[in-house]
């Protein structure tokens, strides 16, 4: 017994040493990954903090060099994701652009702040009124006349609906992972799930996912077995590359309650939202278009490119291009963050009009904004 117990608590105490010891790294990392996001320059912004949208406290992330450059507003995937963690990523953005990151309803550290107190009212449509009154925020307090919206993948949807609305809002549009049609895109996700799992010889996956069925899929507990089924496959393989050096695990300012709050946000938003989201259709909403539309796309994005640019052909707009980018996958600007840049600067950003020197804001320094931290 004596002899067990020693080995358990040898054990324990090389357990608790491992996790010290990861978290003393981490730590160190976060500093020196801090240094990348001092913004320095007289005109620079640097806030962080919750704003009051849509009844709830939701956090916002402001950041660039210069106040008179164009904001673009980032609106990530999900449901319920959050791109906080990839600040560093965009950092060179920050000398041409404002960069603005909103943790949206049900996500990240508006999830820490509200809970599952908001199931009720995670709609669509609430989603879309959140993003507007954003967008007014954010035109109010850095004086702005417009500003331009980028919607990754379900933030494509999002920016759709939100430009359709408000097109008086924005100076552009940018889609990338852009949806066109969910029941769509997820047959022929499907179907290439299948072909994947067939010519890998995982028959066990096969029968498995050919017993759950094609779509369309009524309810998140369907969709949930057919993406368990797939092996994951259905959600394709591209990751975001924000595990790089200054993302993920050592992302400055981001706590181990941050991660927590990340997952639980995820979660809850793909169990409240997700069955409508894959729902949408966005050609139901017209094809003409008040504001000028940009796509950019990853050519080996696992939404079919094909679709993207069937959209983008019919779309009926001021002004529009398309650029897809050799190999790029469905996180394509961080996949390919230079190139995806530099038609940001070329093409989108000429579209705002130059602001006035503005007197400057009080700036919140981000690693000890966030309340309780």
């Amino acid at each position: 017994m004596t002899a067990a117990r020693n080995v358990s608590l040898g054990i324990v105490a090389v357990a608790v040493a491992v996790i010290g010891g990861a978290l003393v790294y981490r730590a160190v990392l976060q500093r020196e990954n801090a240094k990348a996001l001092i913004i320095a320059t007289p005109d620079g912004i640097a806030e962080a903090g919750y704003i009051r949208i849509g009844g709830i406290d939701q956090w916002i992330q402001i950041r660039g060099d210069d106040r008179r450059n164009p904001v673009v507003l980032l609106l990530n995937g999900g449901p319920g994701a959050s791109w906080l963690r990839a600040t560093q990523a965009f950092v060179p953005w920050e000398k041409y652009f404002t960069v603005v990151q909103w943790d949206q309803r049900g996500a990240g550290r508006t999830f820490e702040k509200s809970g599952e107190s908001v199931a009720k009212t995670m709609t669509i449509s609430r989603m879309v009124s959140d993003g507007l009154e954003v967008s007014n925020y954010l035109r109010a307090h850095l004086k702005k006349d417009k500003i331009i919206l980028l919607g990754h993948s379900w933030g494509s949807i999002l920016g759709v609906h939100m430009v359709k609305a408000r097109p008086d809002l924005f100076y552009a549009f940018v889609g990338t992972g852009q949806v066109e049609s969910m029941p769509k895109a997820l047959r022929a996700a499907y179907a290439a799930s299948l072909a994947k799992l067939r010519q890998e010889g995982d028959e066990s996956a096969v029968r498995e996912l050919s017993a759950v069925g094609p779509p369309p899929y009524r309810d998140y507990a369907t969709i949930a077995k057919a993406i368990k089924a797939s092996r994951g496959t259905m959600m394709g393989d591209d990751v975001p590359s924000i595990a790089e050096p200054g993302g993920g695990f050592a992302a400055p300012g981001y706590s181990l309650t941050d991660d927590y709050y990340l997952v639980r946000g995820s979660n809850f938003s793909q169990r409240t939202l997700l069955a409508a989201a894959l729902r949408e259709d966005l050609t139901t909403l017209g094809m003409h278009f008040d504001v000028p539309v940009f796509m950019f796309e990853g050519s080996a994005d696992m939404l079919p490119i094909a679709d993207a640019r069937d959209y983008f052909n019919r779309i009926d707009a001021p002004k529009k291009a398309f650029v897809a980018f050799s190999g790029g996958n469905h996180f394509v600007l961080f996949a390919r963050p230079d190139a995806f840049l530099k038609e940001m600067v070329e093409k989108v950003r000429p579209l705002a009009k130059p602001s006035l020197r503005i007197a400057p804001l009080a700036t919140v320094d981000i690693r000890k904004s966030h309340v309780g931290r």
